[in-house]
């Protein structure tokens, strides 16, 4: 592994501001990256024994299923996304965004799937109109952890990328337990971030919340490995984005001539389930 001092701290700079990993506020195979997901189920089709309230990786070639992992996040986004559940896919989503304060153009030639506002200012209407459009933090980086698979042969996962989509109550407590916490001048990246669920329960409904923890002395050296890993992250963000932004262009130009057809995105359908 490449010591730190090879890495350009200029270069260090350019990637941190493209993945919004930086404390101050911001004003599988081929590209598909495993989710890191939470299993509610106790058991799966086989009928192997699951434990619901683990963690496990989607669209990895080994599936494990563990109570805690540790994850080094490498890119933080933000991203809204409106899932058409009777198609079972997205219809419709936004740039991939660092921050609150730049336009999240979308698929139909809108911003933010069509919202104007928040939610918490809608109209009954209107919040039932937008009631499958989502905001999602998005994280890309790394996960390790040891667990099990589904006949309960242990499994060791290590460094593997990854993608956290966090929404609904895991939106806020990266913010509140992580960002809000790291030292002026360093960035997420800097830290192997603890991460466990707590169990809740709203009437009948079971549900889970993220938990995150990490140590602010425990500083990880930003090596060329690490380096590359953000690059490539970055150049896939910067390649939808591309996809994204064609697909605005397009509508647009289809609403002005007056032949306007909902154009169809659907890459990440299955990560919206």
């Amino acid at each position: 592994m490449n010591d730190l001092t090879v890495i350009d701290p200029i270069e260090q700079q350019r990637l941190r501001e493209m993945m919004g990993v930086s404390s101050e506020p911001a004003g599988g195979s081929g590209d598909r990256v495993p989710l890191v997901k939470i299993n509610t189920e106790f058991e799966d089709d086989d009928g192997n024994q699951l434990i619901p309230g683990s963690f496990y990786l989607r669209d990895h070639d080994q599936l494990a299923y563990a109570k805690n992992i540790k994850i080094r996040v490498l890119g933080q986004h933000y991203q809204y996304i409106e899932f058409d559940p009777e198609q079972n896919k997205s219809v419709c989503k936004t740039t991939i965004n660092k921050s609150f304060n730049q336009d999240f153009l979308d698929t139909r030639g809108q911003t933010k799937c069509g919202m104007t506002k928040a939610k918490s200012k809608m109209e009954p209407y209107e919040k039932e109109r937008f009631k499958n459009v989502t905001c999602f933090r998005e994280l890309r980086g790394l996960v390790t952890y040891k667990g099990t698979d589904p006949k309960g042969e242990e499994v060791e996962i290590k460094n593997q990328p990854m993608i956290m989509l966090l929404k609904g109550s895991n939106f806020m407590p990266f913010e509140d337990e992580v960002m809000k916490k790291i030292p002026t001048g360093n960035a997420v990246w800097d830290y192997w971030i603890d991460v466990s669920l707590e169990r809740k329960k709203n009437g009948s409904v079971t549900y889970y919340v993220m938990h995150f923890d990490f140590d602010t002395s425990s500083v990880q050296s930003f090596d060329q490995d690490t380096a590359a890993t953000v690059r490539r992250f970055a150049e896939m963000v910067e390649n939808e984005n591309a996809k994204i932004i064609e697909a605005h262009k397009k509508a647009l130009a289809e609403r002005n001539s007056g032949s306007y057809e909902v154009a169809e995105y659907d890459d990440l359908e299955a990560d919206f389930e």
